[in-house]
Protein backbone atom coordinates (compact mmCIF):
# COMPACT_ATOMS: atom_id res chain seq x y z
CA UNK A 1 0.00 0.00 0.00
CA UNK A 2 1.50 3.40 -0.30
CA UNK A 3 2.33 6.27 1.65
CA UNK A 4 -0.94 8.14 0.65
CA UNK A 5 -3.06 4.85 0.90
CA UNK A 6 -2.18 4.34 4.26
CA UNK A 7 -2.85 7.95 5.36
CA UNK A 8 -5.73 7.65 3.94
CA UNK A 9 -6.58 4.48 5.68
CA UNK A 10 -6.00 5.74 8.97
CA UNK A 11 -7.76 8.53 8.64
CA UNK A 12 -10.88 6.59 7.84
CA UNK A 13 -9.84 4.51 10.51
CA UNK A 14 -9.57 6.79 13.24
CA UNK A 15 -12.98 8.62 11.78
CA UNK A 16 -14.86 5.52 11.14
CA UNK A 17 -17.10 3.65 14.27
CA UNK A 18 -17.25 -0.25 14.70
CA UNK A 19 -19.58 -2.25 16.87
CA UNK A 20 -18.56 -5.03 18.68
CA UNK A 21 -21.67 -7.83 19.71
CA UNK A 22 -20.99 -9.84 22.79
CA UNK A 23 -23.33 -12.79 23.97
CA UNK A 24 -22.81 -15.21 26.38
CA UNK A 25 -24.89 -17.87 27.53
CA UNK A 26 -24.22 -19.70 30.89
CA UNK A 27 -26.31 -23.07 31.98
CA UNK A 28 -26.56 -24.20 35.22
CA UNK A 29 -23.19 -25.83 35.27
CA UNK A 30 -21.96 -22.94 34.34
CA UNK A 31 -20.83 -24.73 30.58
CA UNK A 32 -22.15 -22.69 27.91
CA UNK A 33 -21.19 -20.51 24.25
CA UNK A 34 -20.49 -17.24 23.60
CA UNK A 35 -20.60 -15.32 20.65
CA UNK A 36 -18.42 -12.16 19.27
CA UNK A 37 -19.24 -9.87 16.45
CA UNK A 38 -16.72 -6.81 15.29
CA UNK A 39 -18.71 -5.34 12.83
CA UNK A 40 -16.57 -3.02 10.66
CA UNK A 41 -18.94 -2.39 7.51
CA UNK A 42 -19.03 1.55 7.50
CA UNK A 43 -15.22 1.38 8.21
CA UNK A 44 -14.88 -1.11 4.80
CA UNK A 45 -17.62 0.92 2.80
CA UNK A 46 -15.98 4.19 3.75
CA UNK A 47 -12.77 2.82 2.48
CA UNK A 48 -14.09 1.59 -0.74
CA UNK A 49 -15.47 4.52 -2.01
CA UNK A 50 -11.95 6.00 -1.14
CA UNK A 51 -10.06 3.60 -3.62
CA UNK A 52 -8.74 2.24 -0.42
CA UNK A 53 -7.65 -1.85 0.12
CA UNK A 54 -8.54 -3.97 3.14
CA UNK A 55 -7.88 -2.08 6.19
CA UNK A 56 -8.02 -4.82 8.66
CA UNK A 57 -4.71 -6.28 7.60
CA UNK A 58 -3.80 -9.66 8.95
CA UNK A 59 -7.36 -9.53 10.63
CA UNK A 60 -8.54 -10.67 7.35
CA UNK A 61 -6.10 -13.15 6.60
CA UNK A 62 -7.01 -16.79 6.08
CA UNK A 63 -3.81 -17.53 7.93
CA UNK A 64 -4.61 -15.33 11.28
CA UNK A 65 -7.81 -16.82 11.13
CA UNK A 66 -6.75 -20.38 11.01
CA UNK A 67 -4.30 -19.64 14.00
CA UNK A 68 -6.82 -18.31 16.68
CA UNK A 69 -8.83 -21.29 15.53
CA UNK A 70 -6.12 -23.65 16.84
CA UNK A 71 -5.49 -21.84 19.31
CA UNK A 72 -8.63 -22.19 20.84
CA UNK A 73 -9.53 -25.94 19.36
CA UNK A 74 -6.31 -26.47 21.45
CA UNK A 75 -7.82 -25.25 25.04
CA UNK A 76 -9.29 -27.96 26.98
CA UNK A 77 -13.11 -27.83 27.24
CA UNK A 78 -13.45 -25.61 24.52
CA UNK A 79 -15.60 -26.97 21.33
CA UNK A 80 -17.44 -26.38 17.89
CA UNK A 81 -15.04 -23.11 17.09
CA UNK A 82 -16.59 -21.73 14.45
CA UNK A 83 -14.39 -18.23 13.26
CA UNK A 84 -15.86 -16.20 9.90
CA UNK A 85 -15.22 -13.36 7.85
CA UNK A 86 -17.55 -11.44 5.85
CA UNK A 87 -15.61 -9.15 3.33
CA UNK A 88 -18.42 -6.16 3.98
CA UNK A 89 -16.20 -6.24 7.28
CA UNK A 90 -17.97 -8.51 10.31
CA UNK A 91 -15.67 -10.94 11.80
CA UNK A 92 -17.28 -13.96 13.73
CA UNK A 93 -16.23 -16.06 16.65
CA UNK A 94 -17.88 -18.24 18.74
CA UNK A 95 -17.74 -21.28 20.60
CA UNK A 96 -18.96 -23.41 23.70
CA UNK A 97 -16.94 -24.10 26.82
CA UNK A 98 -17.41 -26.61 29.45
CA UNK A 99 -16.54 -24.23 32.35
CA UNK A 100 -15.65 -20.94 33.42
CA UNK A 101 -11.82 -21.65 33.46
CA UNK A 102 -12.09 -22.86 30.10
CA UNK A 103 -14.18 -19.40 28.73
CA UNK A 104 -11.26 -17.57 30.62
CA UNK A 105 -8.53 -19.36 28.47
CA UNK A 106 -10.43 -18.92 25.38
CA UNK A 107 -11.48 -15.18 26.03
CA UNK A 108 -7.73 -14.34 26.43
CA UNK A 109 -6.65 -16.41 23.00
CA UNK A 110 -8.97 -15.23 20.75
CA UNK A 111 -10.35 -11.66 20.76
CA UNK A 112 -7.27 -10.58 18.11
CA UNK A 113 -10.18 -8.55 16.09
CA UNK A 114 -12.33 -7.26 19.27
CA UNK A 115 -8.57 -6.61 21.14
CA UNK A 116 -7.38 -4.48 18.06
CA UNK A 117 -10.91 -2.10 17.89
CA UNK A 118 -9.90 -1.61 21.88
CA UNK A 119 -7.02 -0.02 20.85
CA UNK A 120 -5.17 -2.47 22.87
CA UNK A 121 -3.77 -5.20 20.08
CA UNK A 122 -1.93 -8.07 21.39
CA UNK A 123 -1.31 -6.17 25.01
CA UNK A 124 -5.09 -7.48 26.49
CA UNK A 125 -4.62 -11.22 25.83
CA UNK A 126 -3.47 -11.51 29.66
CA UNK A 127 -6.32 -9.91 30.78
CA UNK A 128 -9.17 -10.15 28.77
CA UNK A 129 -10.33 -13.20 30.20
CA UNK A 130 -11.43 -12.60 33.69
CA UNK A 131 -14.27 -14.00 34.89
CA UNK A 132 -15.01 -14.53 38.45
CA UNK A 133 -18.98 -16.98 38.25
CA UNK A 134 -19.06 -18.72 41.84
CA UNK A 135 -22.57 -19.11 43.40
CA UNK A 136 -25.03 -15.79 43.09
CA UNK A 137 -21.72 -13.56 42.48
CA UNK A 138 -20.92 -13.11 38.72
CA UNK A 139 -18.01 -10.68 38.36
CA UNK A 140 -16.04 -9.49 35.07
CA UNK A 141 -12.72 -7.92 35.02
CA UNK A 142 -11.75 -6.89 31.20
CA UNK A 143 -9.22 -4.68 32.13
CA UNK A 144 -6.57 -5.21 35.28
CA UNK A 145 -4.65 -2.62 36.96
CA UNK A 146 -2.04 -2.85 35.62
CA UNK A 147 -3.09 -2.53 31.96
CA UNK A 148 -5.60 0.43 32.77
CA UNK A 149 -2.34 2.13 34.15
CA UNK A 150 -0.47 1.51 30.85
CA UNK A 151 -3.34 2.81 28.98
CA UNK A 152 -3.59 6.23 31.14
CA UNK A 153 -0.08 6.66 30.16
CA UNK A 154 1.05 9.92 28.04
CA UNK A 155 2.08 7.60 25.02
CA UNK A 156 -1.17 6.35 25.05
CA UNK A 157 -2.79 9.13 25.84
CA UNK A 158 -1.82 10.82 22.63
CA UNK A 159 -2.73 8.25 20.37
CA UNK A 160 -6.10 7.95 22.13
CA UNK A 161 -6.47 11.30 21.50
CA UNK A 162 -6.13 10.93 17.91
CA UNK A 163 -8.40 8.42 17.64
CA UNK A 164 -11.28 10.56 19.67
CA UNK A 165 -14.02 10.51 17.61
CA UNK A 166 -13.78 7.06 16.55
CA UNK A 167 -13.46 5.40 20.35
CA UNK A 168 -16.34 7.35 21.12
CA UNK A 169 -19.07 6.75 18.46
CA UNK A 170 -17.73 2.81 18.35
CA UNK A 171 -19.87 1.09 20.48
CA UNK A 172 -19.57 -2.20 22.35
CA UNK A 173 -23.39 -4.42 23.12
CA UNK A 174 -22.84 -7.24 25.34
CA UNK A 175 -25.15 -9.76 26.70
CA UNK A 176 -25.58 -12.33 28.96
CA UNK A 177 -27.77 -14.68 29.95
CA UNK A 178 -27.98 -16.67 32.94
CA UNK A 179 -29.61 -20.27 34.43
CA UNK A 180 -31.06 -17.72 36.98
CA UNK A 181 -33.07 -14.42 37.61
CA UNK A 182 -30.43 -11.46 38.22
CA UNK A 183 -30.80 -9.64 41.15
CA UNK A 184 -28.58 -6.72 40.97
CA UNK A 185 -26.25 -4.92 38.03
CA UNK A 186 -23.62 -2.66 39.07
CA UNK A 187 -23.87 -1.15 35.73
CA UNK A 188 -26.57 1.74 35.98
CA UNK A 189 -27.47 1.65 31.79
CA UNK A 190 -28.27 -2.36 31.96
CA UNK A 191 -31.47 -3.61 30.76
CA UNK A 192 -32.60 -6.69 32.99
CA UNK A 193 -35.01 -9.05 30.65
CA UNK A 194 -36.80 -11.99 30.87
CA UNK A 195 -35.46 -11.98 34.85
CA UNK A 196 -32.21 -13.54 33.65
CA UNK A 197 -30.81 -11.44 30.82
CA UNK A 198 -28.62 -8.47 31.43
CA UNK A 199 -27.70 -6.69 28.06
CA UNK A 200 -25.62 -2.98 28.04
CA UNK A 201 -23.66 -1.05 26.04
CA UNK A 202 -20.88 0.99 25.88
CA UNK A 203 -18.78 2.99 23.97
CA UNK A 204 -14.94 2.07 23.80
CA UNK A 205 -13.73 5.37 24.98
CA UNK A 206 -15.94 4.43 27.87
CA UNK A 207 -14.20 1.31 28.79
CA UNK A 208 -11.02 2.32 27.95
CA UNK A 209 -11.17 5.32 30.79
CA UNK A 210 -9.59 5.70 34.04
CA UNK A 211 -13.40 5.19 35.70
CA UNK A 212 -13.66 1.76 33.91
CA UNK A 213 -14.90 -0.74 36.20
CA UNK A 214 -15.51 -4.51 36.54
CA UNK A 215 -18.79 -5.97 36.19
CA UNK A 216 -20.73 -7.08 38.76
CA UNK A 217 -23.76 -9.12 38.74
CA UNK A 218 -25.57 -10.51 41.61
CA UNK A 219 -28.26 -13.41 41.07
CA UNK A 220 -31.14 -14.06 43.39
Amino acid sequence: MSKKLVLVALVIFMMSSCTIYRTINFNADQSGSIENKVDMSGMMSVMGENGGTNPLGTMGDKNEFDKTRAELESIAGITKVKLSYDTTGIITTSYDFNSVDALNKALGSGNFAQNMMLGMGQEASKTSGMIKYKGKKFMWTEIDKKMLKKIQSEDKKKEMAEMDMMLASSKMNTTITFPSAIKKVSLKNAVITNDKTVSYVMSIKEFISKDYKPLVITLK
